[in-house]
């Protein structure tokens, strides 16, 4: 009887130059089926661990287009680049690193797969807002300084929150900004002080913002109390009651450069700022993109496109499960996602069966909560904790919105890609005028093994290396 072949480096590097053989039995292999999964789990590992030789990265240093293991020419926007980069230039800075480790450590970890660093930035942020809550009331932004470059403005918050920038999807409810918490870390890294960004989201005040602020502390909750990570972090709420009265604080400003009429120039501020005497600033965590310009970026890639619809979908079934509503404004602008260290399994059961999605170096997380609808069964379930039920919404309302726009342009997408969401679109309109709630579980059931079944990195084959050693559950 012939001996059962070990997998091996040399065996691995066959697989990564054709994934549809099997390099053991040399047979034709499905890249849904288990035997593929197995592969691409294992030799994955073997792989890494030959990426931790210096060889390894002085060869490729020296030709960054050629995987220096398989002489196999690579996209710089590949997962193979991505992993040799960061491998590489943390061998040739870890001495560097090692200096300002501590300094740094608070500020440039603050976003990982395991949670904790998201946790303990912001134990950071909070601890200021709290304070500034406290000591002031009528925290309005004001006009600090305008960049040297663009001679746009940039706004402040209190003595020490800066606005330096607008990000993000352009939406009518709402400006976000890119900002940073301005406080010297060590007085010797006065530099140092922008890697603490965070977002900040402007809204007038309203009912629906009311709501989405709560629903904003529920979801950070999850995160926090380590239940479940694709949710957002919000760090606080700081309120303007009136923008015309003059803040507490204006006297403890030194004023950059710009003069004291100019602060109160409605040319100098956003509409929506100009058009509202109270506002609402939601200070939350900062992610690194949204779905929008994902999926353009890789609307070839099959694995990171349906990766990420993958953590979407579940996100949504989460937020359904703890909100008990519906988002009801899924679109891809309001799914965002943070660049993380790839590796290992995030491990979820739903409704009962264990499945482990790999992380290939994004966590989504679902964002934007001002329009929710609440379940009709919302005053049993929590009371009517997040507002009433004011209409019945179909069931499959938040799935079809994240993947409607790419099956529409079909062609700009991996053909591969399209029918896997064709498969999901099916199931999904199947459900179009279903309106009980009863049955949202049979639905996620279907998307589940739909899923399973089309999608490589979704498994409910256990992995060796798994994130979450408890998992999250529904």
């Amino acid at each position: 009887m012939q001996a059962k072949k070990i997998l091996t480096q040399d065996l691995c590097i066959k697989w990564v130059n054709n994934k549809k053989i099997n390099p053991i039995t040399l047979r034709e292999i499905n890249e849904n089926g288990k035997i593929y999964k197995s592969l691409k789990s294992n030799c994955s590992k073997i792989l890494n661990k030959l990426l931790q030789s210096n060889e390894i990265c002085d060869n490729w240093i020296k030709n960054k287009n050629i995987n220096p293991i398989t002489l196999r020419k690579i996209k710089n926007t590949g997962t193979i680049y991505k992993k040799l980069s960061l491998k590489c230039s943390l061998n040739q800075k870890i001495t560097a690193a090692n200096k300002i480790q501590k300094i740094l450590t608070p500020f440039i970890k603050r976003v990982s797969a395991n949670i904790i660093d998201r946790i303990n930035f912001f134990i950071y942020i909070r601890k200021y807002i709290v304070s500034i809550n406290k000591k002031y009331k009528n925290i309005c932004m004001r006009l600090y300084k305008y960049d040297e470059k663009t001679k746009l403005p940039i706004y402040r918050l209190g003595n020490k929150i800066i606005l330096d920038k607008q990000i993000g999807s352009k939406s009518k409810y709402g400006i976000v900004y890119l900002a940073h918490y301005q406080h010297d870390i060590n007085y010797k890294y006065n530099d140092l002080n922008k890697l603490n960004k965070f977002a900040i989201k402007v809204v007038n005040y309203s009912i629906n913002n009311e709501i989405e602020y709560l629903v904003l502390c529920e979801v950070s909750k999850k995160v926090i109390t380590f239940k479940f990570p694709h949710f957002p972090i919000t760090y606080g709420l700081i309120k303007c009651d009136n923008k015309i009265i003059k803040s507490s604080y204006e006297n403890h400003i030194l004023l950059q450069n710009i003069k004291l009429s100019d602060i109160n120039k409605s040319k100098n501020y956003p509409e929506l700022v100009n058009n509202n005497i109270s506002l609402y600033y939601q200070i939350n965590e900062l992610a690194s993109g949204d779905f929008n310009r994902y999926r353009i970026i890789y609307n070839n890639n099959n694995e990171y496109l349906l990766n990420s619809i993958a953590q979407i979908y579940i996100s949504i079934m989460f937020f359904h499960k703890y909100i008990n509503a519906f988002h009801n404004d899924a679109h891809a602008g309001n799914f965002l996602y943070h660049k993380i260290t790839p590796g290992g399994y995030f491990y979820y059961n739903i409704y009962g069966q264990d499945f482990y999605l790999e992380n290939i170096g994004y966590l989504w997380v679902i964002w934007d909560f001002g329009l929710i609808q609440p379940f009709s069964n919302s005053k049993l379930i929590n009371k009517n904790k997040f507002g009433k039920c004011k209409k019945k919404l179909h069931i499959s309302t938040d799935y079809i919105r994240p993947i409607d726009k790419i099956i529409t342009n079909s062609q700009k997408f991996n053909s591969t890609s399209i029918k896997v969401l064709s498969k999901i679109a099916e199931i999904l309109h199947k459900y179009d005028n279903i309106t009980d709630i009863n049955s949202l579980s049979d639905l996620n059931k279907l998307l589940l093994i739909c899923m399973n079944e089309n999608i490589s990195t979704f498994t409910t084959i256990k992995p060796n290396t798994i994130i979450n050693k408890k998992p999250y559950i529904i």
